[in-house]
């Protein structure tokens, strides 16, 4: 809508470290959202913010798979990975071929591109 700011949430965008995104229902569908794996860098940028201390750490791979199936039956369609920097994670490969497996149309990884996968 031009000349209105949104709230994410009117448009269905959660971050996990959203507790309202635990509890999607049929009147505030999730279908696209943010996922922080991990506050961890590679870089000390100064402008990065700092992560609130709920989504501090490293998620474990089975929680981000687990969220991602049951948001996928609720009709998610598009996801980004971010941290800190979501390639550091040591299941990245692992969490987004389930991504891609459970049928989630868009698959965003924020990162600064700076690691090395095989």
């Amino acid at each position: 809508m031009i000349g209105r700011i949104m709230k994410l949430e009117e448009i269905g965008f959660y971050t996990l470290c959203d507790k309202r995104a635990e509890e999607i229902s049929e009147t505030s569908p999730m279908w696209r959202c943010e996922m922080i794996l991990t506050d961890k860098c590679n870089f000390s940028c100064s402008y990065c913010r700092k992560m609130s201390p709920v989504c501090q750490g490293v998620m474990v791979a089975e929680t981000a798979i687990h969220r991602t199936n049951l948001w996928a039956r609720e009709g998610l369609k598009h996801i980004r990975y971010s941290g800190g920097e979501p390639t550091l994670h040591p299941d990245i490969v692992k969490i987004v071929k389930n991504a891609k497996d459970k049928g989630i149309e868009k698959i965003a990884i924020s990162t600064n591109g700076s690691a090395s996968h095989e």
